[in-house]
């Protein structure tokens, strides 16, 4: 605020004062004339609201500029009447009684800065008016009209000639800059006057009161810019948390800052400060309203101090809270449910109801969640197919009126069914389901109705499938034993063993070994048993048309020697088939065991024909190794002429028959060392009716010798089983230190 202030220049010989106040920056100066005959008088008043002043030149100027400024000063308001008020004043001869006798010149002038608008209004009689200057420091056009030179006035005649003589003028003061006023002795400062500086000015007056006609007074005003009003803004407000409140409002453009008030009632007649800011940019506050207490709150925008109209108030509180939108239930990992809705910004915690219904009767409802996350997980045990719904609740600002209940939402009562994803002969996979704790998945082989399937319960998406044909299908399960949670039985698959095809069968590695089952191991003692039971198939076929002859002892002798030898030898066989599984089994990671086809019982014939016998048994080898050998393309060799013996030796016999009917290949795998070959190749891994099928010929094709990561050798064989009009082919590991020659026998086998 500027403090009031009065100047009376005119009673010494010379005077200099300078000041700021909201007005702007002034200096005022004195110098009486050594040969002045006219004295000079200059009145100035001015505080925070107007700045008055009064130039008089003439006898009684001293005196009248005193008591003409005090009646402008104390003047409430000057209007657009202007200079009615003054004319009034002047006309009042009581005011001026006791002035002294003479005739008065005057130039007057009062600035008023009151919101909305600041104002200049000037008048002047018989002196040169106030030079006015404007941003550009160009001269404004105050209408002045020619002076009249005799005009004057006085105590006793008033203002003369007549009315018109007096000069007036009133406007903004926007766009103002520079206010200059001189007496008649000082007019020569009027060009230098906005230019000089303090010192210069009283250098001047005091220079120039020699030579001047009347007293010098100079009046220098730099006009502070005018503040317009900031405009009036609109204050909203929202809880943007359980216990902050947003103040919001538009900017006003010529604003430099706001005050916020409160009050405890919306007339605001005692606001309290909350706050002051002086940054017109900023738009936003927050504050933690008091509870329990209705309290209003408005925004003055300010300019430069100047206040504007105050905005619309607003009250906080009493709070009123929405209800949250509860999301569909879904089931938790853990086989629970899982509740989310959306927040409330001004809520502090949320209640989550369950009923059995979704009218949700009283008795029947039960409060299942309270706390501040707007989610929830309720446990395994919790009852499938109920309804929830949830509300927003503030203890502190709302504590007995809690939100609207949201809609009602229903829990899944059943898992959602799972679909495959991965059917293949080796796997099945399917989509994980949320809240399953297993999955039963069912499997049916081929021509077997669905209630003589097998159940299985796992505990991944994915599981390895038998090697029969079968339909499969999967549910999810949220517990063991729970079927009315469980999921629909998915869209039955149906899988099929493949064939293995050349494109399957990789060369042997040191990382990609799979199981191979050969099914030609010990080929010496396979042939040896089918001699003996080929044999028998063919006498008891050619007994049974023809009437038996009777033939010598030895022959029968032989032949039941032969037969008993056999029988030994397909014992062996099927000991060894035994082993192998047993072995496989360590092995394999996915294996079926097929139900086993029990063979028929051979009885030998007491009257055998030995020639026709061994013929038979000749012939139906031949037909059985050309229909396995049917798949090869080799390139014939002669074979040796063998010489029957009255009492043969079937391990011989094997061995030798073996290389002649095998002679159609290069190379054939024998075994006369009977080793327990492991297998460790596709295509037959984990398949154990592959002993039971076993081919009558393994053809040697390719061997290999491979380096382990360990440092240590390995060595493979690639052969090929014929059997049955089929060919499949696959790699088999050596043992080490074996014999290749007690192995495989042929022209082209490797040594």
């Amino acid at each position: 605020m500027t403090p009031l202030r009065q100047l009376i220049l005119g009673s010494s010989d010379f005077a200099f004062e300078r000041g700021q106040s909201v007005h702007g920056r002034w200096r005022a100066g004195y110098a009486r004339g050594v040969a002045s005959a006219v004295p000079a008088a200059l009145a100035l008043t001015l505080d925070a609201a107007r700045l008055t002043f009064v130039l008089a030149e003439g006898p009684a100027a001293l005196d009248f500029a005193e008591r003409l400024g005090e009646a402008l000063w104390t003047q409430e308001t000057v209007g657009d009447d202007w200079p009615a008020p003054l004319v009034t004043w002047l006309d009042d001869g009581a005011r001026w009684t006791e002035l002294p006798a003479g005739t008065v010149r005057f130039v007057v002038g009062r600035i008023d800065r009151q919101p909305p608008v600041s104002f200049l209004s000037l008048a002047w009689l018989g002196l040169p008016p106030v030079r006015l200057l404007d941003r550009a420091l160009s001269p404004v056009d105050l209408g002045a009209r020619e002076q009249v030179p005799e005009a004057h006035w006085s105590a006793q005649r008033g203002i003369m000639p007549d009315l018109t003589a007096l000069g007036a003028y009133r406007s903004s003061l926007f766009g103002m800059e520079r206010l200059l006023l001189l007496s008649p002795g000082a007019q020569r400062l009027a060009d230098d006057l906005p230019d000089l500086t303090h010192a210069q000015l009283q250098q001047a007056l005091q220079d120039w009161r020699a030579e001047a006609s009347g007293d010098l007074i100079a009046l220098d005003v730099r006009l502070a810019p005018v503040l317009a009003i900031p405009s009036a803004v609109t204050l909203s407000c929202r809880w943007v948390a359980p216990d902050l409140v947003e103040l919001r409002w538009n900017p006003a453009p010529n604003a430099t800052g706001y005050r916020l008030e409160t009050s405890a009632a919306p007339d605001f007649a005692a606001p309290d400060l909350l706050a002051e800011l002086t940054d017109g940019r900023q738009v936003r506050y927050v504050f933690s309203p008091p509870p329990e207490q209705r309290l209003y709150v408005r925004v003055v925008p300010l300019n430069q101090g100047n206040a504007g109209p105050a905005s619309a108030p607003v009250c906080p509180l009493p709070l009123t809270l929405v209800a949250p939108v509860l999301g569909p239930v879904r089931w938790a990992a853990d086989g629970g449910y899982l509740l989310h809705w959306t927040p409330v910004p001004q809520a502090n915690g949320y209640e989550v109801q369950a009923a059995p219904g979704e009218r949700f009767e009283a008795g029947e409802t039960t409060i299942v969640y309270r706390g501040e996350r707007p989610e929830c997980r309720l446990p395994l045990g919790t009852p499938p197919g109920h309804f929830y719904r949830v509300r927003s609740i503030n203890a502190l600002y709302a504590p007995a009126t809690p939100s609207p209940w949201s809609e009602a939402v229903q829990a899944p009562a059943r898992l959602d069914t799972p679909v495959f994803t991965e059917v293949s002969h080796e796997r099945l996979a399917w989509t994980p389901v949320a809240g399953a704790q297993s999955y039963q998945l069912q499997i049916v082989p081929l021509g077997f109705a669905e209630q003589q399937g097998e159940e299985v319960s796992v505990s991944e998406p994915g599981s390895a499938i038998s090697r029969v044909p079968a339909t499969y299908r999967v549910r999810a399960l949220r517990q063991t034993g729970d079927p009315l949670t469980a999921s629909e039985w998915s869209a039955p698959v149906t899988v099929a063993p493949v064939a293995a095809t050349p494109a399957t069968l990789a060369a042997p590695s040191a990382r990609s070994f799979a199981p191979l089952i050969v099914g030609a191991a010990l080929v010496a003692l396979l042939v040896g048993a089918a001699l003996g039971t080929g044999g028998l198939r063919v006498y008891q076929s050619a007994n049974a048309t023809r009437t038996p002859t009777p033939v010598p002892e030895e022959a029968i002798a032989a032949t039941q020697q032969v037969a008993t030898q056999a029988a030994e030898r397909a014992t062996q066989v099927a000991a060894l088939q035994m082993a192998m599984q047993r072995t496989l089994a360590a092995e394999m990671t996915r294996t079926h065991q097929p139900t086993p086809t029990p063979s028929p019982t051979l009885t030998p014939s007491v009257t055998p024909n030995v020639t026709a016998t061994r013929n038979a048994i000749v012939a139906t080898f031949a037909a059985d190794l050309t229909r396995t050998a049917a798949a090869f393309t080799p390139t014939p060799t002669p074979s040796p002429t063998l010489t029957p013996s009255g009492t043969p030796d079937v391990s011989a016999t094997a061995v030798v028959l073996a290389a002649e009917m095998l002679g159609q290949v290069s190379c054939a795998l024998v075994n006369r060392d009977h080793l327990s070959l492991p297998v460790f190749s596709a295509p037959y891994e984990g398949d154990r009716q592959l002993l039971a099928q076993a081919p009558l010929l393994a053809e040697v094709l390719e061997d290999k010798t491979i380096t382990t990561p360990g440092g240590s050798t390995q060595h493979w064989l690639r052969i090929a089983l014929g059997g049955e009009g089929e060919r499949t082919e696959g790699w088999l590991r050596v043992p080490p230190n074996t014999d290749l020659t007690h192995l495989m026998a042929g022209s082209a086998c490797p040594r």
